[in-house]
């Protein structure tokens, strides 16, 4: 079969060792294309910050809380249960698997910015019919390369893989974000049920205490020194201290159910040894000052990264409304019986002229998409600053309730056990006494809420301020 005249000048310029001058100008532009230097990020304007925290005295302590600043509480089964949570929570894994995920996109994104390489293999087998009546078969084989390339003079390429390495690096604080959450609510629901069930065994002292007055009123009664009405009376206290007993014990199921859940497991599956409550106290905890915020709550690093990935965004976008280059080049070789290698090199400009407003809408889509991430940013600010405050707030105003408390439950004990005796005397009637016994009951539980209240505005302090949290590179 005759070769063109192209054909055969390749195969002598092959024979010869070289290869054609564009081929040669294409593949030096393949090794030596590179891309743009990333832009260094630049930190969005934040909302203004006051110089310090209110109602507070200055604290510039910069390295707590620590990162575990479960340990501040001092029980090694909270540590346990958060190990657990953080390890085994299906909440963590599925903040694993969208890190995973925006990490290969980001890979996928980058790899826009280099030459694609690909290769063919082709085999036929064919039958020629001669003008004498004869057939000739061959085969024919060839192997190819191909490479395309896009000019990324515009920068849209470089900053769709900023934008999804920005979107990569939310993620990873997205994961940190969630650590944070997960082990504030483990650490509450571990300190709910241990408030509980002492709450639970409190109240079950108090019923005994009513049910041993109860016999003492009915004793009385039978005795022609206490009237039905005050047997009546002294019934319908136990019977709604039974009531609240089964309220706490059915509660206090409710926040195991709950932690287990915590955990990635069933109740079942949780094995708890609740510590008292009452040796466990709050932690000092050091707030800084509120710009230190800024670098210590993942929620505030996902939204300028999130911010990041949009400006990237409208960068492409802006981008893609102007022309595009692309290169491409390939070298065949054909094993037949009369072959020789092909080269093509192909280079084309795409430019945009009509698409009904496509391209213009994608840039205000954007820059819509940008201006609400900022707004976003500036609220997460707000929220974490707020979120300080209340629970500083909230810390301070327990701190004055638990000294006024401690003075109103060593005033109902005294009352309780002057009320039983002069009853048990005939010196008091029964309405004081179940008053006493109403009030007694009330200020030990009360202790233990505000004890709780102290132990979770400690948690949603620690919380509030980042837990200890530091960036690092997803």
């Amino acid at each position: 079969m005759p070769l063109s005249p192209a054909a055969l000048r390749a195969r002598q310029a092959a024979r010869r060792g070289r290869l054609p001058l564009p081929v040669f100008a294409l593949l030096g532009l393949l090794c030596t294309a590179c891309t743009t230097p990333p832009r260094a990020p630049e930190r969005p304007e934040a909302p203004p910050l006051a110089a310090h925290w209110r109602n507070t005295p200055p604290d510039r302590e910069a390295d707590a809380p620590v990162a575990a600043w479960w340990a501040g509480f001092g029980d090694p089964g909270l540590g346990r249960v958060v190990d657990l949570a953080l390890h085994d929570s299906p909440d963590m894994a599925m903040a694993v698997a969208r890190l995973r995920q925006a990490e290969a996109q980001a890979r996928q994104a980058h790899a826009g910015l280099l030459p694609s390489l690909d290769a063919r293999v082709d085999a036929a087998h064919a039958r020629n019919v001669l003008t004498e009546g004869g057939t000739e078969t061959y085969t024919s084989r060839s192997l190819g390369l191909q490479t395309q390339y896009e000019l990324d003079l515009w920068r849209r390429l470089s900053s769709l893989s900023e934008a999804a390495a920005a979107t990569a690096k939310a993620s990873a604080f997205d994961r940190d974000a969630v650590a944070l959450s997960l082990s504030a609510a483990t650490a509450t629901a571990w300190l709910d049920t241990s408030v509980l069930q002492a709450r639970a065994v409190l109240a079950d002292e108090s019923l005994e205490r009513a049910r041993r007055i109860l016999r003492l009123v009915t004793a009385r009664r039978d005795a022609g020194a206490a009237s039905p009405l005050d047997v009546a009376r002294q019934q319908t206290l136990t019977s709604a201290q039974e009531r609240l007993a089964a309220e706490l014990r059915q509660r206090t199921e409710e926040t195991r159910t709950r932690l287990a859940v915590l955990t990635g497991r069933t109740p079942g599956e949780l094995d708890l040894t609740l510590p008292d409550p009452a040796g466990l106290m709050p932690p000092a905890i050091h707030h800084g000052l509120p710009a230190g915020l800024l670098t210590r709550r993942p929620d505030i690093a996902r939204a300028e990264a999130q911010l990041a990935a949009a400006d990237a965004n409208v960068a492409a976008a802006r981008a893609a409304m102007l022309p595009r280059v692309s290169l491409s080049a390939s070298l065949t070789a054909t094993f037949a019986p009369v072959s020789a290698p092909l080269y093509s090199l192909a280079g084309g400009l795409l430019a945009p002229i009509f698409d009904a407003g496509r391209l213009e809408a994608r840039r205000e889509e954007t820059m819509a998409v940008r201006e609400a991430l900022l707004a976003s940013y500036r609220a997460t600010i707000l929220n974490a600053v707020g979120e300080v405050e209340r629970s500083m707030a909230t810390l301070a105003g327990i701190e004055a309730q638990h000294a006024a408390q401690t003075r109103e439950l060593e005033a109902a004990r005294l009352s309780m056990r002057l009320a039983e005796a002069r009853y048990r005397a005939g010196a008091e009637n029964l309405q004081a006494l179940l008053d006493a016994q109403r009030s007694t009951f009330t200020a030990l539980d009360t202790r233990l809420q505000l004890h709780q209240a102290r132990l979770q505005g400690s948690v949603d302090l620690y919380k509030a301020l980042g837990g200890g949290w530091r960036a690092t590179s997803p």
